[in-house]
């Protein structure tokens, strides 16, 4: 189980308050931004629909990298949420347990690496600006 990065008793109200609020902002502006690429996304459906070009593996492989781009947006939102809940709930951080929520395996691994200080890099990104998220 993970150190706890918060724990109410240690801190006044006002700090868990402000936790809980920073948390369920960020995971707002993920679901926004989320959102966006939801659009995105439909756009070049769209577009990749009424295409028949040379260049057709290409925009599907776009589409497919925008569809990642929405997953990760949908599970960090979700991550924030689950840390801004334990936050209002008083209850000690499990940023382990928030992260195990998440869904995606590479991105919950991820952030438990960055919790202990031993970052891991992605070992399936390629070269057509996969994004390394952290």
């Amino acid at each position: 189980m993970s150190q706890p990065a918060l724990s109410p008793k240690a801190h006044g109200g006002a700090e868990v308050f402000e936790c809980a609020r920073a948390f369920l902002g960020i995971a707002r502006e993920l679901y926004n931004a989320s959102s966006v690429c939801m659009g995105l996304e439909g756009h070049v459906a769209h577009l990749l629909a009424n295409y028949a070009g040379e260049d057709r593996a290409l925009l599907i492989r776009e589409l497919q990298h925008i569809d990642t781009l929405n997953q990760l947006l949908v599970a960090l939102s979700s991550y924030a949420s689950v840390l801004g809940s334990q936050c209002i709930s008083g209850a000690t951080l499990d940023i382990d347990g928030a992260s195990r929520e998440m869904g995606l395996a590479r991105v919950s691994e991820r952030l438990r690496a960055i919790e202990s200080n031993n970052p891991v890099t992605s070992s399936d990104r390629g070269s057509s600006g996969d994004l390394d998220m952290l």
